[in-house]
């Protein structure tokens, strides 16, 4: 590894060290030589979420899709409280523990993940499109409020099988970002309850001064159903 993939990796090493959650990957060791990291993790058979939902058809329950959405957010929440912004929140960066429909999802890859002090605020542009929020697309400022966005297009996938904003290009995805209405167009969000599409629209707001609080998102009515533990 060069030096920044170095630091990608002890930063990585840092916030699993500091993580103790049931829905973030374990670290169970850590050691090194002149030449090799060793990194222990517990170990999860389940693949990806992608590939969890993909195995499905991308079509869940509503009341599996809560859960999953209350367990990942749940996680984030956790980090933030740490001062850890995540930034890279996608399907791919959620493990599960196992295929079944009990399995639990375990958030996974903080190389790109930011210790922020209050107030402070980031403007790096990093993270994958599809879930990127408009303003790291424009360069401006930000805050944990990015990790509510990509949490927003999570819960969209797992809700209606498809992705909010989605085009031929990355370039066209951005814009699309950017500058497109947030639209419900799958019928399966006729099937669901109108809170959680209340919800998802909270999430996705592009104004990050409207956009709502993590914290409020977890204490949602609609996902609510799905609490373990008082907040």
């Amino acid at each position: 590894m060069d030096a920044e993939q170095v630091e990608l990796q002890r930063k990585e090493i840092e916030a699993l060290k500091m993580s103790q959650h049931p829905n973030i990957v374990r670290l169970l060791d850590i050691f090194e030589d002149d030449r090799h990291f060793f990194v222990i993790l517990e170990y999860l058979t389940g693949g990806d979420l992608y590939d969890y939902m993909l195995r499905r058809n991308f079509n869940i329950s509503e009341a599996r899709a809560r859960e999953l959405c209350y367990e990942v957010a749940s996680a984030v929440l956790y980090l933030n409280r740490y001062g850890i912004v995540h930034r890279d929140l996608k399907l791919e960066n959620i493990m599960m523990t196992d295929d079944s429909e009990m399995a639990q999802s375990k958030l996974v890859d903080f190389g790109l993940c930011k210790l922020m002090g209050p107030g402070q605020k980031a403007n790096e542009s990093l993270g994958t499109i599809a879930y990127a929020s408009p303003e790291i697309l424009k360069g401006n400022n930000y805050d944990y409020c990015i990790d509510v966005w990509s949490l927003g297009v999570i819960f969209f996938v797992l809700l209606s099988g498809t992705l909010p904003f989605e085009a031929d290009s990355q370039d066209e995805t951005a814009t699309l970002i950017i500058e497109s209405e947030l639209r419900f167009i799958s019928n399966k969000w006729k099937k669901l309850d109108k809170r959680c599409k209340e919800l998802v629209s909270k999430m996705l707001e592009k104004d990050i001064e409207k956009r709502i609080k993590l914290k409020e998102v977890l204490q949602d009515s609609w996902l609510a159903v799905a609490h373990k533990e008082e907040l």
